[in-house]
């Protein structure tokens, strides 16, 4: 399922999204991914009183903000502009953040003359605990570190096969993937490429998620209506990927969907925590964690196709970001 955005009126959105699949590392330091350059995000609490932001935007924008989360809402700590060559900075006194108990930091982006910030990273959780101000672990992540670390018995080999009967569709499938990844040399920048094209050109349906109609999301079916749900998304990720000579899995869990409204692990109802699916790729020796649903914001709702922009949050996120809002089966 595809979470909703938030948006914020000239405010910020931060998150922190880690790296790949290890332990997580010091809680002075979040970073969103610590393979992907194109697009990532990290945050560095300095001396306990301060907060350098630093990062880089793939997605075009043109001016970021960092804001601050507490029981009072929403507060701007500050904002500023996104350079030309996608990178941006900044550094905050700390203090208001102990001060005020601030829970939690957002950063979102603006693009061209917008004045409204959109969300891009949220949810980055702070404890306060004995006067140190550190990023708070997600509740899941022992538990999603616990599951990752059982993918060392996989066999990359055993993901492989395509799993589609019909010929022709089977001809589409590897055209297509060939198609996409044509001139890339690395499988991770193949991975990538096939991650960005799924984003780019499928639609998320609302309109069967609301009505429980979902239609055929096998992945012929999703590449010829460009229509799909979660599982279907990732059902053609698979199959593009397993086409290039890439190991790949669909997997499923649990997430901190719209029916959470934005609450987190420990304040949300069992009834309100979503099934999900998304992907597995391995590459560079690693198993990569992509979710292409949730980095994809096109949406078929009303029998009608809405343009989304592509994001990068879910693409190879660290275990520790990634289990803010997911939460993985065994």
């Amino acid at each position: 399922m595809q979470k909703r955005a938030f948006v914020i009126s000239m405010m910020v959105v931060f998150t922190i999204v880690y790296s790949a699949g290890v332990a997580a590392t010091q809680s002075k330091v979040y970073r969103s991914s610590d393979y992907l350059d194109k697009d990532y995000v990290q945050l560095t609490i300095i001396g306990n009183e301060m907060i350098g932001v630093e990062g880089r935007s793939g997605v075009g924008k043109t001016g970021f903000a960092l804001v601050l989360v507490g029981s009072e809402g929403r507060q701007i700590a500050f904002r500023a502009a996104v350079g030309p060559d996608g990178f941006y900075s900044g550094e905050y006194d700390a203090s208001k953040i102990r001060d005020e108990n601030i829970k939690e930091l957002w950063v979102s982006f603006i693009q061209g003359t917008d004045r409204t910030y959109w969300s891009y990273y949220t949810g980055i959780r702070l404890d306060h605990e004995a006067g140190e101000l550190r990023f708070a672990q997600s509740p899941v992540y022992e538990h999603n570190l616990g599951v990752y670390s059982s993918y060392s018995q996989l066999r990359p080999s055993e993901y492989l096969e395509v799993e589609v009967a019909n010929r022709e569709e089977m001809r589409e499938l590897q055209a297509l993937a060939d198609e996409i990844t044509a001139g890339e040399n690395t499988d991770y920048r193949k991975l990538l490429a096939i991650h960005d094209w799924v984003a780019q050109n499928i639609y998320y349906n609302y309109d069967g998620y609301r009505s429980g109609d979902y239609g055929n999301i096998d992945p012929h079916s999703t590449l010829e209506r460009r229509v799909s749900i979660c599982h279907g998304y990732s059902w053609l990720t698979e199959a593009l990927l397993r086409s290039v000579g890439i190991p790949a899995r669909l997997v499923s869990g649990f997430v901190l969907g719209p029916r959470a409204q934005g609450r987190y692990w420990d304040e949300t109802p069992d009834t309100d925590i979503e099934m999900h699916s998304w992907n597995e790729a391995f590459v560079d020796g690693r198993w990569v964690i992509l979710d292409v649903t949730w980095d994809g914001r096109n949406r078929y709702e009303d029998g009608q196709f809405k343009q989304g922009e592509i994001r990068y949050r879910y693409f190879d996120p660290s275990l520790d970001a990634f289990s803010h809002t997911h939460k993985m089966m065994p």
